[in-house]
């Protein structure tokens, strides 16, 4: 029993010492990815998409693909590429302490962010509920901004002194605004960008460059929400004006009505994107997003096409005689003759198995060696330890059975070599 339980946690600290350098190195290299993408983003939404709505919104899509370049082959086989992100890759191969502590990190942001949403939850359930326009509706004593919360049950709020206070049409337009956010599907893509601020917590612009997400997020549903609303572009104008009256007697200092909006000159030029309102063919909106998910599927399976797979079989075998030296037979139609196994014993035909050893360069007059097979990688340098045997060489049979222990049917080694 000792002996199983000990086994059991040497898989265990194998596996577990594994991923920690085979995510770590992807995590590294997306996260020096993510910077190029937060430029092109940047550069895009203040220059030629400045005025495209429905683009710039779709522009953060980019960062959907970001988690998965990490296993891209270019990585090893392009020079460039090799002398920016090879270091890290060594790093967290050599220096135990740079992967775990890349993967402490991610826990500590993901936490950070868990116990905030956790707070807020908390603060929100203890709220008074009204039925509002026919929907239940969380009422804050304090003269916060109206917000939605929760993916899968979503929960509104709106602060007491504006449903006090505003006429029936300006509060159906506030709710009829939050519920766009969630038919959208704007809070699923602000839980994918804390996902993302988790995994890739090296980059800080993440956290601030939220604030430019969310505010073109606000953009497109401010739009749709005109769009599919009863109120005219100016009076869903003067619905945020008298928003922004109303909190600052409050004296919260706020100056927007809804989520994402901080200052003034935000909402100075929110009112007059408002303004500016023009109508538009919702045909042609569900068609630009419809191409943009489209292209975004092609880019996902061209990188998928250009990466590692999930493993890499290595045919090859590892063969150390006894004076120490280290010889590898590679893959070929004689080694296939002259080696096999079926998971309990390994057969070697002798006479097929000297021609190998000779077209590889090893002296065939030997006594015994050991042999390393069964072996995969999922990126180079990191994969399997490959099973290993000793084989008595002296003697004259004509095929040689030695049993092994498979150390390759693990549930450890199964799990770890079909992990993404």
């Amino acid at each position: 029993m000792m002996l199983k339980l000990l086994w059991n946690f040497e898989s265990f600290r194998w596996f577990f010492d594994q991923c920690s350098a085979y995510f770590s190195i992807q995590l590294g290299r997306c996260v020096l990815f993510s910077f190029l993408a937060l430029g092109l983003v940047l550069v895009l939404r203040h220059s030629i998409l400045k005025e495209k709505i429905f683009l710039k919104g779709l522009l953060w899509s980019i960062f959907l693909l970001v988690p998965f370049v990490g296993k891209l082959e270019l990585f090893y086989n392009n020079t460039l590429m090799c002398r920016l992100f090879l270091w890290w890759n060594n790093c967290c191969i050599e220096y135990p302490a740079i992967r775990y502590g890349y993967l402490l990190g991610v826990m500590i942001s993901g936490a950070l962010i868990f116990r905030q949403h956790r707070k807020l939850h908390r603060q929100i359930n203890s709220m008074e509920q009204r039925i509002i326009d026919g929907k239940k509706v969380y009422i804050s004593e304090m003269p916060v901004t109206p917000f939605t919360i929760g993916v899968l049950r979503s929960k509104i709020v709106v602060p007491k002194v504006m449903k006090d206070t505003f006429e029936t049409e300006e509060l159906q337009a506030v709710l009829l605004h939050e519920r766009t956010h969630i038919r959208l599907g704007h809070l699923w893509f602000y839980l994918l960008w804390d996902i993302l601020r988790m995994l890739l917590w090296l980059n800080p612009l993440l956290t601030y460059c939220m604030g430019y997400f969310k505010e073109d997020m606000e953009e497109i549903c401010d739009r749709v929400t005109i769009r599919n609303g009863s109120s005219t572009s100016y009076e869903y104008g003067q619905v945020l004006l008298k928003s922004v009256k109303l909190l600052k007697a409050e004296n919260m200092g706020m100056s927007a009505a809804f989520v994402g909006e901080k200052d003034y000159r935000d909402l100075k030029r929110r009112i007059t994107k408002v303004a500016d309102y023009k109508p538009y063919q919702k045909i042609g909106a569900v068609t630009l997003c419809s191409m943009g998910f489209l292209f975004l599927a092609g880019m996902f399976l061209l990188i998928r096409g250009i990466s590692y797979p999930k493993y890499i079989e290595w045919a090859d075998i590892g063969l150390v005689n006894e004076a120490g030296e280290y010889y590898n037979l590679a893959g070929s139609d004689t080694l296939e003759q002259a080696f096999r196994t079926d998971g309990q014993y390994v057969y070697i035909d002798r006479w097929a198995f000297g021609d190998v050893l000779r077209e590889n360069g090893v002296d065939d007059d030997m006594d015994g060696f050991w042999l390393g097979f069964g072996t995969y990688t999922k990126l180079p340098g990191i994969g399997a330890v490959p099973n290993g045997i000793y084989v008595d060489y002296s003697g004259t049979e004509s095929e040689l059975v030695i049993p092994y222990v498979n150390g390759k049917d693990s549930l450890y080694d199964y799990i770890f070599k079909y992990i993404l």
